[in-house]
């Protein structure tokens, strides 16, 4: 599948090896209902983190890893977390965790709205 990636990418972004988006992914939310902000990468919120990583957004495969790091970061404390399905050509992720949990970072090509695949399945806060 070929996207098109917002201008703001650098080249080579994103990086390989990387597959498609298909699932149910659980994504660190700042409250119950769901806002524009929810879906911002890192890059959107502070232009002076200019890195390829930076464009993506934080993604996770299984809900007791995204419960994991909301219990375990204070930053995260008061989050929620949304379901999103994805039923496939919605972008790429990449698998960048460490330590074997379920964390991916996802970069959402031009004309894909997240919010149009999230789930009213969010829970919360922790």
């Amino acid at each position: 599948m070929t996207y098109t990636w917002p201008i703001h990418y650098p080249s080579n972004c994103p990086p390989d090896p990387h597959t498609e988006l298909v699932g149910n992914y659980y994504r660190l939310v700042y409250c119950n209902i769901l806002r524009k902000r929810d879906f911002l990468s890192r890059y959107e919120r502070n232009k002076k983190e200019d890195t390829c990583l930076k464009r993506s957004i934080s993604l996770f495969s299984e809900i007791q890893d995204a419960k994991s790091i909301l219990l375990q970061y204070p930053k995260f404390r008061y989050r929620y977390i949304a379901k999103i399905h994805l039923p496939g050509k919605h972008g790429i992720i990449h698998k960048t965790s460490q330590n074997n949990n379920s964390h991916h970072e996802w970069w959402i090509p031009i004309n894909i709205d997240p919010m149009h695949y999230s789930c009213n399945s969010i829970t919360g806060p922790y």
